[in-house]
């Protein structure tokens, strides 16, 4: 199974204070940096936002931080479906509509 993402907004996970990627159109899009810049916190942020709580990393919030929040957007059955992560709980449905919490 092949999960294609169309956007991606992190703040405030393990070492990202915040971060918006939009891969490219072709498949293919290159995370780069130096040594702790964050590169493996944003595979961290996409396991936990795609795999849940069983997911979820150690230490997750990026210090001094009150809150992490996780959107994910990504296409289902023809529709954009978006995922809300807020301090590692769901806030929207599987047809990617708000949930009332």
């Amino acid at each position: 199974m092949s999960v294609k993402i169309n956007s991606l907004e992190i703040e405030n996970v393990k070492r990202i204070k915040a971060v918006k990627l939009e891969p490219s159109a072709n498949g293919l899009t290159i995370i780069g940096g130096t040594n702790n810049q964050g590169k493996t916190s944003v595979l961290d942020a996409i396991a936990w936002a795609l795999g849940g709580d069983k997911y979820k990393p150690t230490a997750a919030a990026r210090d001094g931080a009150y809150t992490n929040v996780i959107n994910l957007k990504r296409p289902l059955n023809g529709k954009q479906n978006v995922w809300k992560y807020q301090n590692g709980e769901e806030k929207s449905d599987s047809d990617g509509r708000e949930k009332d919490v």
